[in-house]
């Protein structure tokens, strides 16, 4: 499996749950506004956006692996939103394809991010075309190789299945409902949310895929 964990392997839920509980506080990761790949320095984040693949030959991904993240304009714009994260391509046959973020990097080392005193993550999502199967995962302390605790458990993040169509949609998840795919078969039970690394987003091996986020943050 790829270093975002093994593929979705299904729809999951169509949206994350109401994360019980929650006080309704948000602090914003990345609004995409700015047009840039960097996130935003709120609580300590420090970060850009990245591609990244099983490196198949003839494959196809944009933007490219290793070139400067730029958000892409909405059209139609989203509400106020103007700009989003999106990624494109097919013809991965490993373990497939995807992007995302670290959350403490400072472009030298990639560090844990202590996300404790927030409830879960929320984001907007769409498909532009190709698969609407994507896998969310958010990686830490046990999960990260550069954490240097992993081992077997290497990319086989929490995280959840989920389902996206053309139409812009709202997903918000607790920690406490994310999830490892478990194919290290190591059962791991609990995100340590006092050490994640990174959010990423993935579509599985042999799918065509043009992902779409936008607005997404910590709750409390």
């Amino acid at each position: 499996p790829g270093p975002g964990g093994g593929g979705p392997g299904g729809g999951g839920p169509g949206g994350g749950g109401p994360g019980g509980g929650s006080s309704g506080k948000v602090t914003v990761i990345d609004d995409m506004e700015d047009q840039n790949g960097s996130i935003i320095p709120n609580a300590g984040m420090l970060g850009a956006w990245y591609t990244y693949n099983d490196e198949t030959v003839g494959a196809t991904q944009t933007p490219t692996v290793g070139d400067p993240f730029e958000m892409t304009a909405l059209s139609p714009p989203r509400g106020s939103s103007a700009y989003g994260a999106n990624t494109k391509g097919s013809g991965f046959t490993t373990w497939g394809a995807g992007f995302g973020f670290d959350l403490n990097n400072d472009g030298l080392t990639k560090k844990a991010f202590n996300a404790a005193q927030f409830a879960g993550i929320q984001f907007w999502a769409k498909i532009g075309g190709g698969t609407g199967a994507v896998r969310f995962n958010v990686g830490d302390s046990q999960t990260t190789p550069e954490a240097g605790n992993c081992g077997a458990t290497c990319s086989d993040d929490f995280g959840a299945n989920i389902t996206l169509t053309t139409d812009w949609k709202e997903f918000k998840y607790s920690f406490a409902e994310l999830a490892t795919v478990n194919w290290s078969k190591q059962n791991l039970t609990a995100i340590k949310k006092d050490a994640l690394y990174y959010i990423h987003f993935q579509a599985a091996q042999s799918m065509a895929f043009d992902i779409w986020i936008d607005d997404i943050a910590f709750y409390e």
